[in-house]
């Protein structure tokens, strides 16, 4: 019964740490390299995630690619609804 237990857990810690090591396998999306397709180092840059996020910064090189870093905050191209606006302004009164 303890082997069990202990092959169980020794298998459960091994799914965890290969699962962090694909955290770092690359970018997701493919938008922050073509921000940067025909632009230099350190130019600005933007692409838009979602049909309403507008993301901002400045072109990174990664290995032997260019990608948009945002370092600035995200824009939301559709406005918040009511419910949305109310929870910020109630979040933001807790200061």
């Amino acid at each position: 019964m303890k082997t069990n237990i202990t092959s169980i857990v020794v298998f459960s810690l091994s799914l965890c740490f290969a699962s962090l090591n694909f955290a770092h396998d690359g970018h997701v999306h493919k938008a922050p390299l073509i921000a940067c397709k025909s632009l230099s180092k350190g130019e600005l840059c933007s692409y838009i995630v979602s049909k309403d996020k507008v993301f901002k910064g400045t072109c990174q090189l990664f290995d032997t690619e260019l990608m948009c870093v945002r370092n600035q905050p995200i824009e939301y191209l559709s406005p918040l609804e009511n419910k949305q606006l109310g929870e910020y302004k109630d979040k933001s009164s807790w200061r």
